[in-house]
């Protein structure tokens, strides 16, 4: 049995060791979903501290990935779409990847008048116009080499299909 017990360098009384130990075993809540049963869609994931924090699920878990270079440059663009011309701006917190390459977070104040699935439809069309990756050069980007703007048009065409319709369609 232990009788000390250190969390980060720091000694936990025995009172609060099972505390410790419970949190330790809590699962987040994206690891409390059955990732076999997720389909592509907009998942509104959890809403903490007043933050909306969205699923934005492109393909199904465990079938396929999406190209680590379409994942950085749809980082790039839905950043700089959400942080200077959407019409929630103010409201965006982040977007990121998701590092099983299926998906992204979309973490927004929680509002009810916004609506993110109208938002991501704005901004895929926006994305479709534009002829370069924002921030993809050497001095705005750490990894500038890894972009691929057609193959992120390709997949963000095929999010455009989910969300309109409800799934991928070929």
């Amino acid at each position: 049995m232990v009788d000390e017990l250190y969390l980060n360098g720091i000694k936990i009384n025995p009172v609060d060791k099972l505390e410790v130990i419970f949190e330790m075993n809590t699962k987040i809540p994206s690891f409390q979903r059955n990732h076999n049963e997720l389909l592509p869609g907009l998942y509104l994931q959890e809403v903490r501290h007043n933050i909306a924090i969205y699923d934005l699920r492109f393909i199904k878990p465990n079938k396929e990935t999406i190209p680590i270079e379409a994942m950085h440059s749809i980082e790039h663009l839905c950043a700089t779409y959400f942080k200077i011309y959407s019409g929630i701006k103010d409201f965006v917190i982040s977007f990121n990847p998701g590092a099983c390459q299926t998906m992204f977070y979309l973490e927004v104040l929680n509002d009810k008048n916004i609506d993110v699935k109208n938002e991501l439809i704005n901004f895929i069309e926006w994305a479709m116009y534009q002829t370069e990756v924002p921030g993809a050069i050497e001095e705005e980007c750490g990894n500038y080499k890894s972009h691929n703007l057609k193959l992120a048009k390709l997949w963000l065409f095929e999010y455009y299909k989910v969300l309109l319709y409800g799934r991928k369609t070929n």
